[in-house]
This record gives structure tokens, sequence and C-alpha cells, in this order.
């Protein structure tokens, strides 16, 4: 990509990201994403068509960084010994979370929670896969794969919402105590 529209992209998202610690996302038009950004009407549109894409595409960037940031390095995370493979990669993911900590709460906190939840739920389903085959020999795979789905994003809104003041090392170790 040029790296113009790069810088154009970062400007528009940064400004939204602004704009999210101020307002509701309902209450968060193009105009003010515009102004905040500084650019025209005509550039914002020409990056995203509507303020749910540009939502969209952040969300996207997020969660496949924070899913997709390999497991290198994990061992200067607090995971304890012998831990699981699943387990393993929530510590891991928790703690990439935490790293985007600031990102993770602004997104979390609009009032319109659908979108963001869609694309995390998808990168769950690739999480939890595995584990799925594993229990489901008296439930269905489709109700075993809504629990854990809807149990980690229940658990990341409750961190969110508490400002993610738990370590993320110790807020994982509840996750998988309770959930895997």
């Amino acid at each position: 990509m040029d790296r113009r529209v790069v810088k154009t992209r970062k400007a528009i998202m940064q400004a939204f990201y602004t704009l999210l610690d101020k307002k509701k996302y309902n209450d968060i038009t193009i105009q003010d994403i515009i102004n905040e950004a500084d650019i025209g009407r005509s550039t914002f549109y020409a990056h995203f068509e509507t303020k749910d894409e540009l939502l969209r595409t952040m969300c996207a960037e997020l969660f496949e960084h924070v899913f997709s940031g390999g497991f290198k390095g994990a061992a200067a995370h607090d995971i304890p010994e012998g831990t699981d493979p699943l387990a393993f990669r929530i510590y891991h993911i928790f703690e990439h979370l935490y790293d985007n900590k600031k990102e993770i709460v602004r997104i979390m906190r609009f009032d319109s929670s659908e979108i963001y939840k869609q694309y995390l739920r998808g990168f769950l389903e690739d999480l939890f896969k595995d584990r799925v085959k594993e229990v489901c020999s008296d439930a269905p795979e489709d109700f075993v794969m809504k629990q854990l789905t809807d149990s980690f994003i229940s658990a990341l809104e409750w961190w969110a919402g508490e400002g993610m003041e738990t370590s993320p090392s110790e807020f994982a170790g509840y996750y998988v105590k309770y959930i895997v």
C-alpha cells in the first residue's frame, strides 16, 4: 500500500479511537471522524464506505494481531509450567489483549457491540475447534462452540469493564480454571 494511503488510514482510525473516548459509538458521525482526522469527506469514502466498515476493519486488524501474534516469547509471559496447549494459547491471547488494552477497552465500551463480537467470534471458533471435538460426545458441536465463545466474550467484557486491572496471567488463570 502507498505510504500516503497507510498514513491516511491510520489518521482515520486514530480519529475514530479518539472519538470513542469521548462519545458513544452511535453518536459518532462520519463528519465527526472527518473533522477529527482533518481530512475531506471524499478521502474518508475512498477508504471506508461507512462508519461500521471502519469499525469492522479496526476489529479485524486488532483481533488478527492478537490471535495471530504467534507464541514466540511466550516464555516471558507468566504461564504455568505444564499448561495444556489450549490453556497455553488462552494465556498468551490474554497477554496480547492486555498489550492492546487501550484499543480493546475503547472498542468494547461502545454501544453497538455486535460488530466486534462478530469478528471476535470467528477467531474464537478457530481457537476452540479442537476442544469442541474433544467434548462433544453428548452435546451438539454448535451448542458447545457457542458456550465456549460466549464465555470468552463475556469474560473479556468483564475484564475490559474493570479496566483490565487484573494482570493478564491472573485473569487467564481464572478463565482457564473455570471454563476450559
